[in-house]
């Protein structure tokens, strides 16, 4: 089990194995709140979020995630880096504007773009 999975247990979460397209290949934890649902997988020092989806209609998503995640960041030592690609969903408004928001808000805390696997993505440095 790997550190961050073990701190969402102490927080009382329920993280669970999550299949690659619904396939034996595990590419990762699957938490799920009232208000949404992350997937994401732990590399030593680097926390990916691997997908984000809302829960809900409230518009409080993002911001529940944006607080596990400063949660997460400040509670599991072994954490250098949260990672995210944030995909546009062009057939999805809503979760196209959760996911818009999301990468407003990580920049706006501090995030910087990154050039991964030739792909940009968002990199949120850990305390």
């Amino acid at each position: 089990m790997n550190d961050v999975t073990r701190f969402l247990q102490g927080m009382g979460l329920q993280p669970v194995d999550q299949g690659f397209l619904d396939s034996e290949f595990i590419m990762g934890q699957c938490v799920r709140t009232s208000q949404f649902t992350l997937v994401y997988r732990q590399e030593k020092e680097r926390l990916l979020l691997c997908d984000f989806s809302s829960s809900g209609a409230d518009g409080q998503a993002v911001a529940a995630l944006l607080a596990l995640l400063r949660r997460v960041a400040r509670g599991v030592p072994a954490l250098r880096h949260i990672d995210a690609m944030i995909l546009a969903a062009p057939n999805d408004p809503e979760l196209d504007r959760a996911r818009r928001r999301l990468a407003d808000l990580m920049l706006a805390e501090g995030a910087r773009p990154i050039r991964l696997d030739d792909e940009v993505w968002l990199r949120y440095r850990c305390a």
